[in-house]
């Protein structure tokens, strides 16, 4: 059927739907219509139009803000040209975009559900709302710090960073936690329990840092903007993780820690009296009880280190194989927090 006239069309358009579907075959046909043919989808017998698309172009690339604008104007504009037919705005790159936009308010309701979580688990283990609250100060310290450390350190926001941070709060709790738990059982002032608890759990607390830094320390040359990413992060937050729980951590307990669990009882006879005023004498008692568990509590604790290795490494080939989806980044974040905690709780429970 050849096509109308164009004088014998009905306000510049085709006057029935036969007409349009034989207008369109006859231009595909051609030369300059061949071009668009993977286009459009007939139905089989080619008398109806089931899907159509058209290919559009945008200017180059400028920031992730305007991505997201580029995204949302572009499927508006969309909505509004057809209204009737449900048309949509796609392009791959609208996966990433989309990941811009969501990075925000996911990052804040992770770490809050993390830092909720972390804290619960703090108030369990120590059984003291004051140092579950300066573990938590702490915690959050730590992530502030490492947000601004992304700036220094040219790194943008996104899924990558935002897996990190993330991350932190897992990771930084194990720093803080063993500190606070080692002033919670000695005796003495704040400054005799504060320095106990720097000389009976800080060596362990930085041997962790180190295994950290030995799962890390294999991204130091990489090129690639993940690992880069990653590398950056993770050396920070051993820093900042070090120095919140073994240097700033013990002056805040020295000045406004809560109370020991081996509380003193107000009336004392005088053996005891004595033998609290020989220095040492009020942690002697935690520190045999300490020693009973022999060489098996340091083989324990070896086994943990070396799992705490072991998952950095598995996450860092997990985030490999998955940066490129949202969703599996995010599932993967909360199981690196979850795992934080599990380890601290037993490490505790040990």
């Amino acid at each position: 059927q050849k096509v109308k006239p164009a004088a014998d069309l009905v306000n510049g358009r085709p006057g029935s739907q036969n007409d349009f579907m034989a207008w369109l075959i006859e231009w595909l046909s051609t030369p300059q219509g061949a071009a668009f043919e993977g286009n459009v989808v007939f139905n089989p017998d080619r008398t109806d139009l089931l899907s159509s698309k058209m290919t559009g172009y945008s200017k180059e690339y400028v920031d992730a803000s305007w991505a997201v604008k580029l995204t949302e104007d572009v499927r508006m504009l969309a909505e509004k040209a057809a209204p009737n037919l449900n048309g949509m705005a796609f392009s791959r790159s609208f996966y990433n975009y989309d990941g811009f936009d969501m990075v925000t308010s996911l990052t804040l309701r992770n770490v809050i559900t993390a830092a909720v979580a972390v804290f619960i688990v703090m108030l369990i283990l120590l059984a003291n709302i004051p140092a579950a609250l300066l573990v938590l100060a702490m915690i959050v310290l730590c992530d502030v710090g490492l947000f601004g450390f992304m700036w220094w350190a040219n790194l943008t926001f996104n899924i990558i960073t935002f897996i990190i941070l993330v991350i932190a709060v897992g990771i930084s709790v194990d720093y803080s936690g063993h500190v606070a738990r080692a002033f919670m059982i000695a005796q003495g002032t704040r400054q005799e329990r504060a320095h106990y608890a720097l000389k009976h759990i800080g060596g362990e607390v930085l041997n962790g840092a180190f295994t950290t830094w030995l799962a890390i320390i294999v991204l130091a040359g990489a090129k690639h903007y993940i690992f880069m990413s990653f590398f950056k992060l993770l050396f920070a937050l051993v820093v900042l993780a070090i120095w919140h729980g073994v240097v700033f951590l013990p002056v805040c307990l020295s000045l406004i820690g809560p109370a020991s669990y081996r509380s003193e009882s107000p009336a004392k006879d005088k053996d005891s009296t004595d033998s609290d005023s020989v220095p040492g004498t009020k942690n002697k008692e935690v520190e045999e009880g300490c020693g009973c568990l022999g060489p098996m509590c340091h083989v324990v604790l070896v086994l943990f280190h070396v799992m705490r290795v072991l998952c950095h490494v598995v996450l860092l080939l997990c985030a490999r194989l998955w940066a490129d989806v949202p969703n599996k980044c995010e599932l993967m974040a909360r199981l690196a927090c979850m795992s934080g905690c599990a380890r601290h709780c037993l490490l505790h429970v040990w």
